[in-house]
């Protein structure tokens, strides 16, 4: 509780009033006081001292009043950017999460292409493919540059296969440059 009203304070004399006014409005305050109690010095007239104390004490009121105003402002806005924040590292872990789901996928493709005495896997990495692309291009996706770079294998480096068919050849090869990818783009993405 002490610490709510230390804040209430510090937001009322703090708030939009900068050390010069603050600082004009008691030196005002205090050469009126020292008029009052020095008649001799005439600095102001009989009730003029009574002018600066007065507008000081009601802007400090305005002011008192105000600061819980400002201060849930100030709560809000930092909720405001915690929530943002939060939202940011879920969609990151949410992203590296489908990323990954992708990469073990598409490692699948990859192994069954290596058994050439089955038919290749034309539909399923087409499917593979075809789901990859619509989930970077999608909202909570990646977006479009990514797009375009998981479909680009330059900076790839060609690896060397023994296998035999030129279907499960490029099946593999293709899917491959694309998981080489995907591990480019879970690097980089923040840590966890």
């Amino acid at each position: 509780m002490r610490a709510y009203y230390l804040r209430w304070l510090k937001s009322a004399f703090t708030h939009s009033l900068g050390p010069i006014d603050l600082w004009t409005g008691i030196a005002g305050a205090v050469l009126a006081v020292v008029d009052h109690y020095l008649p001799a010095l005439q600095l102001m007239s009989s009730l003029g001292w009574q002018v600066a104390i007065w507008a000081l004490a009601a802007v400090m009121l305005v002011r008192l009043v105000l600061a819980p105003y400002w201060m849930a402002e100030e709560d809000a806005s930092t909720i405001k950017k915690l929530e943002a924040a939060r939202l940011t590292k879920e969609k990151i872990q949410s992203t590296k999460n489908a990323l990954a789901a992708f990469l073990e996928e598409g490692r699948a493709v990859v192994q069954r292409c290596a058994n050439e005495s089955e038919p290749a896997p034309e539909t399923e990495a087409q499917d593979w493919l075809n789901r990859l692309l619509a989930y970077l291009a999608a909202a909570d996706g990646l977006g479009l540059s990514y797009v375009a770079r998981v479909n680009s294998h330059q900076g790839i480096p060609i690896g060397m296969t023994s296998i035999q068919s030129k279907v499960h050849r490029n099946i593999s090869s293709n899917v491959g440059y694309r998981l080489a990818r995907l591990h480019e783009f879970l690097a980089e993405l923040r840590p966890d």
